[in-house]
Formats: C-alpha cells, structure tokens, sequence
C-alpha cells in the first residue's frame, strides 16, 4: 500500500491485512461472469477501497452507508456515494448487475431485511456476493462484546443454516469458499492469523465468501 492510498484512504497498513486479503480476490474473481457495468458496494465504510477498485476497473459503481458523510467527496457523475443503509437502500430495483456486501452484513442488526433488500435491487440473473465471519452450527449474535451504547454494536457470525435459507431467498450458489481465520473456537477467539487460511470443511470455518445468482 503506497503512501499515496494511506493518505486518501485514511487507513493504515497494519489494517489492510486482515480477512480483506482474501475476500477482495475473492469478490473480483466474480465480475468475469457477467457482463453488465452497473455494480453497488454496500457497506464501504469511511475508507472505501473496494468502491475504488471496482471504479477503477471500468464499472459504474454505488457505494451505500450511512456512515459515508465524509466519503461523498470521492463521488463523480457515474461513481457516487450513498448516504444509506442497506436496510432500506432507496435504490430501483432490478437494477444492478453484481451486489458487493464485503464484511458488512455481521454489522447490520436488521440482517435479514438486508439480504431481501440486496435481492430486490439485483438484476434477474444478477450476482450478490457476501462475506462474513461464520460459524457452522451456531449462529453468533455478538463475537466481540460492543458496547451496547455504541452505534452499529453488532458483530455477528452467521450460520450454515443462515446461508442456507439466504440460499432459498435468493437462486443458487456460483461459488463460494471458506477460510479460518482465527486460531479459537470461533470468530475474533485466540490469535488472528496473518492470512486467512483455506479450509475444506464447514465445521473448521471462521469465515465464508458467497457468490449467488439470482433467480429469474
């Protein structure tokens, strides 16, 4: 990361390498199945790096968050930001070829309303593509213990089960893939490891990546 992108980002590279390193080629790996242009990161954040990738690769992309006040100043005629949760996004539906949700969904209290939002505004044939820490059998409603005071005090971790009905609300799976990226039990116990590690069984994952094809 130059001095450059830390300067515009505001973000420092210690933070970088986190479950981001893989979740990014992951979500990247996706844009080759469809040829649309027309793209929405929900979720960016005040640093929003995948929003500018995805800009600078020839899309014409949204970003939604509700924290993104002082993110709107990257905004330009085709790549904009939204002041919005994804809760209820305001935006057409139908509408855009591929719907990004890259570690936001374990923020979002009102989880399920997301996931109906993201497939109502996806094209038909669409792509939506969520990462998030995981847990096989359990679903995980607080993996860090925020202060209940504290604004999005939410981190959860979703369940197979989770993924599976999503699965039911949506079409079907293009692809997906599982990491371990924690040495504990479960998301953010025991010691985080440099790079999340691939895994082959469910029960052994901390972390998930979902591509899914809309129905229609």
């Amino acid at each position: 990361m130059t001095e450059t992108t830390k300067a515009t980002f505001g973000c420092k590279f210690r933070d970088a390498l986190n479950e981001r390193v893989v979740e990014y080629p992951f979500a990247l790996s996706m844009v080759s199945r469809t040829k649309g242009r027309n793209v929405v990161d929900v979720g960016s954040g005040p640093t929003p790096a995948f929003w500018y990738i995805l800009t600078n690769i020839g899309f014409n992309a949204i970003a939604l968050d509700p924290m993104a006040k002082s993110s709107i100043k990257f905004s330009s005629k085709t790549n904009k930001f939204k002041r919005k949760s994804i809760v209820n996004s305001g935006m057409p539906s139908n509408y855009f070829d591929i719907v990004f949700c890259i570690s936001t969904l374990e923020h979002v209290k009102e989880y399920e309303k997301a996931i109906l939002e993201m497939n109502r505004i996806c094209k038909p044939q669409g792509l939506i593509v969520v990462t998030t820490p995981f847990c096989c059998n359990e679903y995980i409603k607080d993996t860090i213990g925020l202060p209940k005071t504290k604004k999005y005090s939410c981190n959860h971790a979703y369940s197979l089960s989770q993924y599976e009905k999503w699965t039911n609300i949506i079409g079907t799976i293009e692809e997906k893939k599982i990491w371990r990226a924690w040495s504990g039990p479960s998301w953010r116990k025991g010691e985080r490891f440099f790079i999340p590690k691939p895994v082959s069984e469910e029960k052994d994952a901390d972390l998930i990546a979902v591509c899914w094809r809309k129905e229609g």
